[in-house]
């Protein structure tokens, strides 16, 4: 593997890479308990699915169906492969209108995950890894360990060209996002201020290529974050999770590939593309790198988070802002609630901010006392996530196929329509008889709508709003 390794060639790096990764996930399936994998479909946890399936028949593969995902064509990937691999697959449907009740989100289930994470932070990733596993939990008792697709992006270009940020070429994603990545690491370091971040120069070091620089960041990434809510996400319910794709010998073989082959072997993750296709030739090569639920249409994500906000908002304010040491000011916080709750500005984006400041007051609590008369039941629910049976899929794709709404509008038929407080709405030319409108908040667009032009009474509404005409629209 030396000779390959210094021969130059990107042939001899493709051939060194899939002798690597095979061997890298057989010793990974080493154990005395029963071995599954979170499968989302995507190319690395297929890459191990097609892997691994040759030397464990019984591998169980659990998938999130999710609006993002579903529609990104990862969960398609992923009932194809287990159909042509043969092996035991249970995708569980994670609907963003009733999976808050399925999994009995409440205060006390906000309170457990700080207490999981034991860091004063929130991120809804967090909560959809813990239920997946509580899912997997249940439909196989004895599992024991799962395998995931962590670090296989990190160090073979992985984010090089994905569904939400499509790049030209391997340039441009230089330019784009290592370049900055590295100046923004520059000015941390410096401890310079936010707005100079453009201006920090990176370390000139000639002999280290920018790429594998930005290798040595996302060592980091992984350890504080990645690996870092992957291991308390599967040990909340008793698995242990491991990584394959970090196996030392693999990461040392892509951290030794001469700049002037990146292009080739990690522009849209080639080489590990060329690996999952040659164990399964049927996987379509050009399926788009698509991150857990961070797609180029993430609408459904961000009604599930401002719903976990509005179930928890007034548990909370209850509980704990009358506290004399929360690390807040709470009028001001109380303020910042009452807006939201009205669906003012960008709420979509105040409520996650806000559970964040919920997480971190709540840290602040859980370290004076112990959380343990909260957490342990919550800890040990059994999931309520529905399991997807063959016959249900017409169902799921009827599901997933409309436009997703915020629900509990709170509507009445005397209700006047206004514009929050410093937004305005934006009008495109019309397309196809369809009239697109935007919400704009500040400087972000917060909600997109296309309204068909033969229901002109409803572009007029959004032309007046805030008008005299408006007002007694209803009337």
């Amino acid at each position: 593997m030396l000779r390959a390794r210094l021969s130059g060639t990107t042939r001899a790096y493709r051939e060194a890479y899939d002798e690597r990764v095979e061997k890298a996930i057989v010793s990974h399936l080493l154990a005395d308990v029963p071995v599954g994998l979170h499968l989302s479909g995507g190319i690395d946890s297929s890459l191990i699915a097609a892997t691994a399936a040759r030397h464990q028949a019984d591998l169980a593969c659990f998938t999130v169906v999710e609006r993002t995902s579903f529609r990104a064509g990862d969960v398609e990937s992923a009932r194809r492969l287990t159909t042509a691999l043969g092996v035991p697959w249970h995708p569980v449907l994670f609907d963003f209108r009733t999976f808050l009740d399925d999994i009995q989100f409440d205060l006390a289930r906000l309170e457990q995950s700080v207490a999981m994470m034991d860091s004063p932070r929130f991120n809804p990733e967090w909560i959809l890894k813990e239920e997946l596993h509580r899912f997997a939990r249940r439909e196989c008792p004895q599992l024991k360990v799962v395998l995931l697709g962590q670090g296989a992006d990190e160090f073979a270009g992985g984010y090089s060209h994905r569904i939400d940020r499509p790049r030209a070429d391997w340039t441009q994603y230089l330019e784009e996002e290592v370049q900055p990545g590295l100046r923004l690491a520059a000015a941390v370091a410096a401890g310079m201020p936010d707005r100079f971040t453009a201006l920090a120069r990176p370390p000139s070091n000639a002999e280290i290529e920018p790429y594998h620089r930005f290798m040595r960041l996302q060592i980091n990434q992984l350890q504080c974050y990645n690996l870092w809510h992957e291991d308390r996400t599967s040990m909340a319910q008793s698995l242990e999770a491991r990584v394959p794709f970090l196996d030392h010998h693999l990461v040392e073989l892509l951290a030794s590939v001469p700049a002037s082959l990146h292009p080739e072997l990690f522009w849209n993750k080639s080489i590990v593309r060329d690996a999952l296709v040659r164990r399964a030739p049927t996987y379509d090569r050009n399926h788009p790198k698509v991150p857990f639920v961070s797609t180029d249409d993430q609408r459904s994500i961000q009604i599930m988070v401002f719903e976990m906000f509005r179930r928890v908002a007034g548990p909370f304010i209850e509980k704990y802002l009358g506290q004399n040491d929360l690390p807040f000011d709470a009028e001001v916080l109380r303020h910042d609630f009452e807006k939201t709750l009205s669906r003012q500005g960008a709420f979509y984006d105040d409520g996650w901010r806000l559970l964040e400041c919920m997480a971190v007051a709540i840290f602040v609590d859980q370290c004076r006392r112990a959380a343990t008369d909260i957490i342990a039941p919550v800890q040990s629910r059994t999931s309520q996530l529905q399991s997807i049976k063959a016959i249900d899929w017409a169902d799921v794709r009827a599901l997933f196929s409309g436009e997703p709404v915020l629900a509990n509008a709170g509507w009445r038929m005397d209700s006047r329509p206004r514009l929050p407080k410093g937004s305005a709405i934006l009008f495109a030319a019309e397309v196809d008889g369809v009239q697109q409108c935007a919400l704009v908040s500040g400087d972000r667009v917060t909600v997109r709508i296309g309204i068909p032009t033969s229901q002109s009474w409803a572009v007029r509404l959004l032309r007046h709003l805030g008008s005299a005409q408006a007002a007694g629209f209803l009337e």
